[in-house]
C-alpha cells in the first residue's frame, strides 16, 4: 500500500480525496535538509518531477502530539526544510499529493484511518504543469 495512490473519505459521505500513501502504521516521516525522509532514510520518489525543491511544508499543530519522543525540546521549531519525525499511529496512514506545493493533505488533516480508505482511482491523469514537466524533459533530451 505505500507509494500507493488511494481514494478516501474523511467523514462518511464527505468528499472524496485522492492521495499518495507516504507512512504506514509505525513508519517515522521526517524531513531533513529539504527532503522527505521515511523511517531514517530518504525516500525515493519516482513518480515526482526530479525537480529542487525548498522542502516540504511541515503539518500543522496537530503534528506536535506524534513525534519520536526525544524530538521535543526547546530547539524543536518545524521548517520545510526540517520537521518531524512523527510516528504514524496504528490503523492510520500519512499521505500527501503528489503536488507537495498544493496539496491540502496529512500535513493539514493529520492522519488518514485505514477504514476511511475506500479504493483506489481507476485512472489518474497529471496536471498540466507536470505534463508540460515531462514533456520538455523528453525533448531536451532529444538528440
Amino acid at each position: 500500500m505505500r507509494g500507493d495512490v488511494v481514494l478516501f473519505r474523511l467523514r462518511p459521505g464527505g468528499v472524496g480525496m485522492v492521495k499518495r500513501v507516504i507512512g504506514l502504521p509505525g513508519d517515522t516521516v521526517s524531513v531533513r535538509g529539504g527532503r522527505l525522509h521515511l523511517n531514517g532514510a530518504p525516500l525515493v520518489e519516482r513518480y515526482l518531477p526530479n525537480i529542487r525543491s525548498a522542502g516540504i511544508e511541515p503539518p500543522h499543530d496537530w503534528h506536535w502530539a506524534f513525534l519520536v519522543p526525544g524530538a521535543l525540546d526547546h530547539r524543536y521549531a518545524p521548517t520545510p526544510g526540517s520537521w518531524g519525525p512523527i510516528v504514524v499511529p496504528s490503523g492510520s496512514v500519512f499521505v500527501l499529493g503528489d503536488n507537495r506545493a498544493h496539496s491540502g493533505d496529512s500535513r493539514v488533516f493529520g492522519f488518514v484511518e485505514l477504514h476511511d480508505v475506500v479504493g483506489m482511482p481507476e485512472r489518474l491523469v497529471p496536471s498540466f504543469r507536470h505534463m508540460m514537466f515531462a514533456l520538455n524533459r523528453r525533448l531536451t533530451a532529444l538528440p
